[in-house]
């Protein structure tokens, strides 16, 4: 039988899914001679036929190298850069729609559009590299990954504070400014925080690699994996109000992957009872939070994108009147935040509602796509990992509609993924992990080996 099993993986070129493949194959000789035997056989007569019954194994070896080859999630990639390029075509519009500049004076808008298509191509470019990385590897390291990326936020966020005071100098009036040489060393430091903080979504992925660690582990692993999912809501993403819900989506997207962990059995514990708990806390502190921290906020704040909505059309620009229509203006010239937060109302405003459901239907597909394709890999960490990453990103998709068309007041600065101008890469770097999911979706078992407390080695198929 090992020198069947042997011949036969020597015909398969993709070394990741020899373990698979012989686990199978094993497998299924073992039953075969277990029914031989129950037939009258000895068990060396029954072992041989078996091997037998199983074909010649170059032949065999051979149409399974053509299953077990590694696979590129094509509708995925496709989709990816026709909503950059669609994303591209957006904002080389609006910047330059002379209307938006003369209304807002908006100089930043001139390179809204090369920024843009350099922002997509860096994260088309993340994302085709992560096929070539192995996500298993990544959850292997998972929580030094992370311990790095925290604490490199945290440095960079309160270490900016601190080194403020080295270059700040008191004028005669006793106000504060920064010194010629301390403007460009802040300004440095302010694009060092952003891409920290930028850095700290990538806790979702790790998350499902901290999860799987914890395999086995009952009450104890449960609070672990808890405390894991406090870290983005304790630690100040960020210390403006608008910026508070985007902690909370990150920590709803972790709380999907433990979720799911517990109804797999990686945490053992009582699932219903466990699932319920932590997700009526995260609600009941959410609801508490948006009363306490935005309630007054909304409540005081009046539907300004209920006249720009009513005004909008199917096709073709909307025109808003004023004093009795004796004035009137182009809608799109009254969209704020055209580039990020309202984007999808500016492409609503300027075109029709019905290209501004194309963009977001073609957003929508590629969240499928991406769904369809971690629900076709037979590996539970994968399956996690991927989870996580597009509930993040569907999240914020759904989040952004609601705000941009006015159903609720803006109370966070939402955006709209691979469409906004912000959060583009790590959009991309997040679809990576599902193309890396994807590849490896014949190669790997249900379980693998990312040396789980450095016990587990031989895991189950």
């Amino acid at each position: 039988m090992e020198e069947y099993i042997k011949k036969l993986l020597e015909q398969i070129r993709f070394e990741k899914a020899h373990k698979v493949i012989s686990d199978e194959i094993r497998l299924h000789i073992e039953d075969q001679i277990e029914e031989n035997i129950a037939g009258g056989m000895d068990k060396e007569t029954a072992e041989k036929s078996a091997v037998e019954d199983m074909g010649d194994p170059v032949g065999v070896g051979i149409e399974l190298d053509k299953v077990h080859r590694p696979q590129i999630a094509w509708g995925v990639i496709v989709a990816a850069v026709l909503v950059g390029v669609i994303g591209t075509m957006i904002h080389l519009y609006i910047a330059n729609d002379s209307l938006i500049h003369s209304i807002y004076d908006m100089p930043g808008f001139e390179t809204d559009g090369r920024s843009f298509i350099i922002y997509t191509v860096l994260g088309i470019t993340a994302m085709l590299f992560l096929y070539l990385v192995d996500y298993t590897t990544v959850a292997k390291y998972s929580r030094r990954i992370a311990v790095i990326i925290v604490v490199a936020y945290l440095g960079t966020f309160y270490g900016s504070d601190f080194l403020k005071n080295f270059f700040t100098e008191k004028g005669p009036n006793g106000e504060l400014f920064f010194t010629n040489q301390g403007e460009a060393i802040i300004h440095l430091l302010s694009k060092c925080i952003s891409f920290s903080y930028a850095l700290m979504f990538l806790l979702i992925p790790l998350y499902a690699g901290i999860l799987y660690k914890y395999r086995g582990q009952s009450y104890g692993g449960l609070i672990k994996a808890l405390l894991w999912i406090f870290i983005p809501r304790i630690i100040p993403f960020v210390p403006f109000r608008y910026y508070n819900m985007r902690a909370f989506i990150v920590v709803g997207s972790m709380l999907v992957q433990l979720t799911y962990a517990i109804k797999k059995d990686w945490i053992k514990v009582r699932k219903i009872p466990s699932i319920i708990s932590v997700w009526l806390a995260f609600i009941i502190y959410l609801l508490y939070f948006t009363r306490n921290v935005f309630g007054g906020y909304i409540t005081a704040q009046s539907n300004n994108m209920k006249s720009v909505m009513d005004a909008m059309k199917l096709f073709g620009g909307g025109e808003l009147h004023f004093w009795g229509g004796d004035k009137v203006m182009q809608l799109r010239g009254c969209i704020t935040s055209p580039i990020d937060t309202y984007v999808l109302t500016y492409v609503s405003a300027a075109w029709g509602l019905i290209v501004g459901f194309l963009v977001v239907m073609t957003v929508a597909s590629l969240i499928v796509f991406g769904f369809v394709s971690i629900s076709k890999s037979k590996n539970q960490l994968g399956q996690a990992m991927g989870c996580g990453c597009l509930m993040w990103i569907a999240v914020n998709a759904i989040a952004n509609i609601i705000v941009g068309f006015g159903i609720i007041p803006e109370f966070y600065v939402s955006f709209f993924p691979f469409i906004s101008s912000n959060n583009i890469v790590i959009s991309y770097v997040f679809l990576g992990i599902l193309v890396s999911v994807y590849k490896y979706k014949d190669a790997y078992s249900k379980h693998v080996d990312i040396g789980v407390s450095g016990k587990v080695k031989d895991l189950e198929s």
